[in-house]
């Protein structure tokens, strides 16, 4: 019996949606820049990894802190999918519809917004994920933050902060824009005439 052989190059479909998702990065990027949540994540992570040094979390070590990122980012993650599957589903179609015509590029139209916002929350969960794995495989049972840490240590430290409080503060975006869906999809029900009623009426 011949066994088939599996091509593990990418597709050109995956490519392709590889280079979508860098190319709407790239269009927004000037306004990820501008936004404030890596900064507030860049203070909260500094101050943070200088509160661990100092107390007696320095001798907690590397991969049981890890193991909390994990359990964190499963939960977030799961809830940035249903968050994307609640954003289609929640306005009915023609209302997707309309919101992808609205703007004057597809790549800035109101619902290519609103998806990239779901996917950007996404992929800094899954970015958590792998920045636990990292430590679990380098750091292992290390100290969390020992005395005379090195500069490596310390921007290892920060930077491994700044990207799990980057991700909560977009878990948050995400929640406010599901709020905002809800919202626009109330006032426009509201104020669109009730056809079945106003036909019962007659």
């Amino acid at each position: 019996m011949a066994v088939p052989k599996i091509d593990a190059r990418p597709s050109k479909s995956s490519v392709r949606v590889e280079y979508r998702l860098l190319k709407q990065i790239w269009l927004r990027h000037r306004g990820l820049l501008c936004s404030w949540q890596p900064y507030v994540s860049l203070v909260l992570a500094g101050a943070t990894s200088y509160i661990a040094w100092v107390s007696s979390a320095a001798t907690v070590s590397i991969s049981s802190i890890a193991m909390v990122g994990l359990t964190v980012a499963a939960i977030t993650v799961g809830a940035c999918v249903s968050a994307v599957v609640l954003s289609i589903g929640l306005p009915g179609g023609d209302r997707l519809r309309r919101w992808a015509r609205q703007g004057d590029d597809a790549n800035k139209s109101a619902l290519s917004e609103l998806v990239f916002v779901l996917v950007w929350a996404a992929l800094w969960q899954l970015f958590v994920v792998i920045v636990c794995i990292l430590a679990i495989l380098l750091g292992g049972n290390g100290p969390f933050a020992p005395s005379g840490m090195r500069w490596s240590h310390w921007l290892g430290l920060i930077v491994s902060f700044w990207v799990f409080y980057y991700a909560l503060i977009e878990l948050f975006v995400v929640i406010d824009t599901l709020w905002q869906i809800g919202a626009v999809v109330v006032s426009e029900e509201r104020s669109t005439p009730n056809k079945d009623t106003d036909h019962s009426r007659s």
